[in-house]
């Protein structure tokens, strides 16, 4: 793993150029309205801790990030930078930030629109940086949202949700890839032309709900061009944190 991260540092020192990353970050803490999570009915202060982490993770990374807190004025634990009050339904944020962020395709070199309890770390956009460099243009390179039994023991909460893999394979610095039957990974990470791309595939407009809820839905839609490859041997080595645990054990 050391040697895969020395690998990508090296790789953006030869680019010379810090990428410039507009993140949308989704956030939601009020009634609910179809449906009940942490963000409708979890602890004020608890929660409160878990968005501000997920979010000084992403502020202290070391890009040009044009971070954006996206959500409602009235029911947020943070100061909303995208008011979306507007949309009425908070199920619709997902969808509505992700088209938002459509509008501005052209001024920035990578999108990042994700969950507000997601820990991300520097290195899975690099990784990912690397791996679309190397690959077609549909070809995406989705972290496995993570989380931890009470041992430690960490296990992939969407393929516990959605189990099963296509059966396809691929190798990227030494770890095997395939992709995996769900989709979902609380996130999308696309470059400036996967995004030019995307805009010429799918229906923006779209509000439907047709893997989970309205949230995963959002995703699944703005990911359906693409070949979503994940570490399949080494989970690990390609990941994120989910910080609000949706499985309080895995079996």
């Amino acid at each position: 793993m050391k040697e895969l991260l020395s690998n990508l540092f090296t790789g953006a020192r030869r680019v010379g150029k810090t990428p410039r990353i507009l993140c949308h970050f989704n956030h939601y803490f009020g009634p609910a309205q179809g449906f009940l999570g942490r963000s409708t009915s979890g602890d004020k202060v608890g929660r409160s801790g878990i968005v501000q982490a997920a979010f000084n993770q992403i502020r202290e990374m070391p890009f040009e990030v044009d971070l954006r807190v996206c959500g409602f004025k009235d029911y947020s634990l943070l100061p909303v930078d995208l008011d979306l009050s507007d949309i009425g339904n908070p199920l619709h944020i997902v969808y509505r930030s992700i088209e938002r962020m459509f509008e501005s395709t052209d001024k920035y070199d990578y999108f990042l629109n994700i969950e507000d309890d997601i820990l991300i770390d520097h290195e899975v956009l690099q990784n990912s940086m690397a791996f679309a460099a190397a690959s077609e243009l549909n070809e995406v390179f989705l972290p496995n949202r993570m989380e931890r039994q009470a041992d430690g023991t960490p296990y992939c909460v969407d393929l516990i949700a959605m189990p099963g893999w296509r059966g396809l394979h691929r190798t990227f610095r030494k770890v095997d890839l395939d992709v995996a039957v769900n989709p979902h990974s609380g996130l999308f990470f696309l470059s400036r032309d996967q995004m030019r791309f995307a805009r010429t595939k799918v229906d923006l407009a779209r509000r439907d709900v047709f893997i989970g809820e309205a949230m995963p839905s959002a995703y699944a839609n703005v990911h359906a061009p693409f070949l979503l490859w994940r570490a399949k041997s080494e989970p690990l080595a390609h990941h994120v944190v989910h910080l609000d645990k949706w499985l309080d054990s895995p079996t």
